[in-house]
């Protein structure tokens, strides 16, 4: 017999610092890969300058080189796409909606650094608590 497992609901906050973590995980690899990228082809414009042998600079070029730069338009796209979840994530939150407020200005910074647009109410938004100083004597909250 199977059993269909319900899909629970994600806590906004938890689903919110994941996405976060998600995005500057990638935002990590795609400097790391520009740089390697960058390195390699100044050891190949060493390699022709120096009079290294055609077929190393052809290889090196093919191999490494190569390789560098395939990686990184996959790297870009993973990116894009960890960037426009977070941002739907952080356009889901509603102003009624308890989050972290810490991962709200991480989110909202991670955002618009990347040129995204940021929703002001959730940029504003605090961690909701119980206010009791408008409760009465007696009153239960």
């Amino acid at each position: 017999m199977s059993s269909i497992r319900k899909k629970k609901e994600i806590d906004p906050s938890r689903d919110l610092s994941i996405k976060v973590s998600a995005c500057e995980r990638m935002l990590k690899e795609v400097a790391f890969y520009k740089s390697d990228l960058e390195k390699q082809e100044a050891k190949l414009a060493e390699m022709k300058a120096q009079g290294a042998d055609e077929y190393d600079i052809k290889k090196f070029a093919e191999n490494v080189v190569a390789d560098c730069r395939s990686v990184l338009p996959d790297s870009e796209t993973r990116l894009e796409k960890a960037l426009d979840d977070l941002s739907e994530s952080f356009g889901l939150i509603s102003s009624k909606t308890v989050v972290d407020d810490e991962c709200v200005k991480k989110a909202s910074k991670l955002l618009g650094a990347q040129g995204r647009k940021v929703s002001l109410e959730a940029e504003s938004m605090q961690k909701k608590g119980t206010d009791i100083s408008e409760l009465a004597e007696g009153e239960a909250f």
